[in-house]
Parts: C-alpha cells; structure tokens; sequence
C-alpha cells in the first residue's frame, strides 16, 4: 500500500519561537510584516516564514520595503530576506537581500509569495518592515492625482514650459 502525503507549504523550514515570525497572511487588506524585534536588533537563530495569499486566482501582490531596512551584509549567507514567487521551494527566487539598502518594490507573477528571514548567532541589525498588498496597475493607483501609500514616485505628464 502507498500513501501519499500532502502538505499546503512543502518547505519544512524550523520556524523561530517568535510568535510575530512567519504565518499565513491574507492580502485582501494591506498588512505589515517585520522582522522580530523591529526596529531594534533582531535576534539570532532566527528562521521565519511568512506566505501571503491573494483572495483571488488573478490578483498578484506588491511588497514595498521601509528605507530603514538593517540586515548583516556579508554576501547574504547568514543573515538575509529572500522572497519567492509561489509557496514551493522551487519558486522562483524574486529577490534575497541584506545590507543597509532597502530592495525596490517586489510584485508577485500570481496569488501568492512567500518571505523568509534567516538570521544566524552574530552580527544583528534592525532588520526590515514592509507593507504588502493586492498590486494595482494603471487608474487604479492614482485617485484624483494623489499617491497610493508605498509607492515613491508619482507619474506626472509634463506639460511645455514657455518663458517670458
């Protein structure tokens, strides 16, 4: 007889005591996620894993990172953020970040991404925050000629300039 066991997230990463360190997250509602202990240093031994849903098949996802973004820099090995776009471990790989530069704006190919920060015995920082919500494109992200929060740039139309 063969049996056949299936898991939702089939990483099987050890998840840190922290209770604010890894879930499953509905994006129907802008959420913020951050590492342990934001903004101050983060602890050490740390293995947190965040998945973060779209309620729907034909939504993606948009993660904006805080400019104060801490994270050990030495060529990501130890201490870093990685996103993946999907739940599998095969997914492909968006971005894996360290250092003291916050990534640029992360959008999801579909419904779901996953986050993971790992963090090692030595050498903390403060970590990161990010805002994550469903990705809008177009008309949808300006009303009225204001900015949607999270985002940095607006997108003027420059009119000709005559001078006197």
């Amino acid at each position: 007889m063969c049996r056949i066991l299936l898991y939702m997230f089939p990483l099987s990463v050890p998840v840190s005591l922290y209770s604010d360190c890894g879930g499953v997250l509905d994006a129907s509602k802008p959420g913020y996620i951050t590492s342990p202990g934001y903004p101050l240093e983060y602890p050490p031994h740390q293995n947190c894993h965040w998945v973060i849903q779209a309620p729907e098949t034909s939504q993606r996802i948009v993660l904006n990172f805080n400019p104060h973004f801490e994270i050990e820099r030495l060529d990501c090995k130890y201490d870093f953020i990685e996103i993946r776009d999907g739940t599998s471990e095969t997914a492909d790989v968006l971005g894996r970040h360290c250092s003291n530069i916050a990534p640029p704006p992360i959008i999801s190919s579909g419904p779901l991404i996953q986050i993971r920060f790992v963090s090692d015995y030595a050498h903390q920082g403060a970590g990161f925050s990010l805002r994550y919500e469903i990705f809008k494109t177009g008309e949808e992200m300006m009303i009225c000629g204001t900015q949607r929060p999270g985002f940095t740039a607006p997108q003027f139309i420059l009119a000709e300039a005559k001078w006197i």
